[in-house]
């Protein structure tokens, strides 16, 4: 018994030896430390504040008349930042990881992004899809269930069964036919929450039908939503509502009010290296269209 006793003692001394040589040749060389990518399993401290950052239209051309639009970016410019987090090592996280995060269940690896579009541009499937698919990198696109008829190209079942199908691409309601104004109002502002429930059911009703997985979370139009939305969508099964208020989203934040930056065509890469790194809490993009 005490061969036995002696034996795990000398192991236990050599195991804690071993990981702190390893720990001191990982900081030495620059390597990551052991483990870091899997923070939320280990237990080691994660990111506390994670950028959830917005898109829209992407586009290979950007011409005269976008290009003062915020909502417009040009296929370049996502790109380059695509590739920047992907050479930097950043890790995109579903709508289900940042719910845990918010709740605190859950922490997220250091350099973590959430990948947001919203309106649903057919050039999310045409140019961004291609390069998310490049990266393995997971996104989620707000779309509307109706789309106005002088609206630029919009993305078809189609399209959006072949994104959702492989699991990186969640849909998420921007709302069924909601994205207006009524009086000058946000119809998300105007509306009792009878009206407002109607809408959300219509639109979750749509995507079971089409076959796409019934989301829980949206992207309020004009990013604006008074409590009357706010309830109507609890009623309606939704668990996280996005803004377009700028910041990043921290465990105990509200869940229905959460933070994004816009990533407008002013955004250069020193800016958006810099918001991805968590360096940057307040950025001036105008208003969400």
């Amino acid at each position: 018994m005490v061969q036995y006793k002696m034996f795990w003692r000398d192991y236990g001394q050599m195991s804690v030896m071993a990981a702190v040589v390893l720990l001191v040749f990982c900081l030495s060389w620059g390597l990551p430390e052991p483990n870091k990518a899997f923070a939320q399993d280990s237990g080691l401290p994660g990111e506390e504040k994670i950028p959830v950052i917005a898109y829209h239209d992407v586009l290979p051309y950007v011409d005269q008349q976008d290009a003062g639009n915020p909502s417009v970016l040009s296929l370049s410019g996502f790109a380059a930042q695509m590739e920047y987090l992907h050479l930097n090592g950043y890790y995109t996280a579903s709508m289900g990881e940042l719910e845990d995060h918010v709740k605190g269940v859950k922490k997220l690896p250091s350099r973590t992004v959430v990948i947001t579009f919203d309106d649903g541009y057919e050039s999310n499937y045409l140019y961004c899809y291609p390069l998310l698919k490049k990266y393995s990198f997971k996104a989620t696109i707000f779309i509307m269930g109706s789309v106005p008829e002088k609206a630029r190209p919009h993305l078809t079942w189609l399209q959006i069964r072949n994104m959702t199908s492989p699991g990186m691409v969640q849909i998420g309601s921007h709302t069924y036919d909601n994205h207006r104004r009524i009086d000058g109002m946000a119809a998300l502002r105007a509306l009792p929450v009878l009206l407002i429930k109607k809408d959300f059911d219509k639109f979750n009703f749509l995507c079971s039908k089409m076959g796409i997985p019934r989301p829980y979370f949206m992207a309020y139009p004009y990013g604006e939503a008074g409590p009357e939305a706010v309830e109507a969508a609890s009623l309606a099964g939704y668990r996280l509502g996005f803004t377009i208020e700028e910041g990043y989203v921290r465990p105990g934040d509200p869940p229905m009010f959460l933070k994004r930056f816009n990533i407008g065509p002013d955004m250069d890469m020193d800016s958006f290296a810099n918001l991805v790194s968590g360096g940057q809490d307040v950025i001036s993009q105008g208003e969400h269209p």
